[in-house]
């Protein structure tokens, strides 16, 4: 609500006729205009913070699938491995690494912003035998990993962890327990920069290209019920393209599928 007071010399005071009232009207309805703006700009900004704040919330909420598969594969070996000292130093170093994340996590909520890890040089086949085991051994079909020739890479080594948990889940939920799930490194060296290409091989159901095309890098686009975020597959092409690589995808319906990323290798 608004009001405006008028007022001038008797000398230049002019007669309050039906011109001036119409151009008083319509100076009104503008100012008015330019209030109901303000008014829309203003919530429309505050939408668009809550959007950006639950997009984060949903990235955060698909990584505490991460914790939750450690913690998971930590329970169900504590009963065989419970008085093995090997085991025990293992789940507490498992505990800290799961600490640590759900910290950076909380951290990422707290200041509203994406994560910001630093870069870290990492052997490929060391970290992808480590998702295997620590996240990936829970479910059937245990994938297999073949190592044709290993890597180095230098990036966020806990966003890469990440992304290929989520892309071996994916194949394991897409294969029968009978079935099989595997995991390729090797490196193309016929191109500039050297890459790493990491295939993730399954028999499961495959998928037709129209949902290639249309629906499988879509986020929060899920085939896994209320138990998928749909953003796994839209996360890893993002990650590729972050680091100037590639996800490539290959599938057929009823024989399987192969997920092939590709980044660049570090630096000498």
């Amino acid at each position: 609500w608004g009001l405006c007071m008028l007022n001038t010399p008797n000398a230049e005071r002019l007669t309050l006729n039906w011109e001036l009232r119409d151009y008083l009207t319509i100076i009104t309805e503008q100012i008015g205009s330019y209030l109901l703006l303000t008014q829309a700009s203003k919530a429309l900004s505050e939408n668009a913070q809550f959007a950006a704040f639950n997009r984060m919330s949903a990235f955060v909420l698909h990584d505490l699938k991460n914790v939750k598969a450690q913690l998971d594969l930590l329970l169900s070996n504590s009963k065989k491995h419970i008085d093995n000292p090997e085991f025990i130093r293992d789940s507490f170093d498992t505990l800290a690494a799961m600490q640590h994340r759900l910290s950076n996590m909380l951290s990422q909520l707290t200041d509203k912003r994406h994560d910001n890890s630093s870069s870290s040089r990492f052997s490929v086949a060391d970290e992808l035998a480590q998702v295997i085991q620590q996240k990936c051994a829970i479910r059937a079909p245990v994938p297999s990993l073949h190592i044709i020739r290993n890597c180095e890479l230098s990036l966020d080594r806990e966003r890469f962890s990440s992304v290929m948990y989520h892309l071996i889940d994916n194949a394991q939920f897409a294969t029968a327990p009978s079935g099989e799930v595997s995991i390729t490194v090797d490196i193309i060296d016929s191109c500039t920069p050297n890459l790493v290409c990491i295939n993730i091989m399954d028999n499961g159901c495959g998928m037709s290209e129209q949902f290639i095309q249309q629906r499988l890098f879509k986020p929060f686009d899920t085939t896994k019920g209320n138990s998928g975020m749909g953003i796994g597959a839209y996360d890893a092409l993002q990650f590729a393209q972050q680091h100037k690589g590639q996800l490539l995808v290959q599938s057929t319906e009823g024989q399987g599928s192969c997920f092939t990323l590709k980044l660049p290798l570090a630096t000498a």
